[in-house]
């Protein structure tokens, strides 16, 4: 399965891809939404995992992107648990929501549970 992993926050970036890795995940990672849709042209993704804050948009905005390109689930992240935020997540079709700082357990069963893997 491929992961495309979207954060602009360059440690927890790396930390998530390498916990994915190691769960046996391909994993391609971007810091901006155009970044991540650079790299969903160049090669299909069967899932996005991303924060909802970018610097040059909002995660709810590159899943609409991504799903003009092909049907993708998405995994949002944010730091940010304000109602307002976590509704505008929900309304952007988001399969789950986690809010920062989460275990890895937690993000792994997210995707497992998208994925169909568990």
């Amino acid at each position: 399965m491929r992961v495309l992993v979207v954060d602009d926050h360059t440690d927890s970036l790396e930390i998530t891809a390498r916990l994915l890795e190691m769960e046996g995940y391909h994993v391609v990672t971007a810091g901006t939404c155009k970044e991540a849709l650079e790299s969903a042209r160049t090669s299909r993704c069967d899932l996005l995992i991303t924060d909802l804050g970018l610097p040059d948009g909002t995660g709810m905005e590159l899943l609409k992107q991504m799903n003009a390109l092909y049907p993708i689930p998405g995994v949002a992240m944010t730091a940010h648990g304000e109602s307002w935020y976590l509704e505008g997540a929900r309304g952007g079709e988001f399969a789950r929501h986690l809010l920062k700082p989460f275990a890895f357990s937690d993000l792994l069963d997210a995707v497992r549970g998208v994925l169909g893997r568990g």
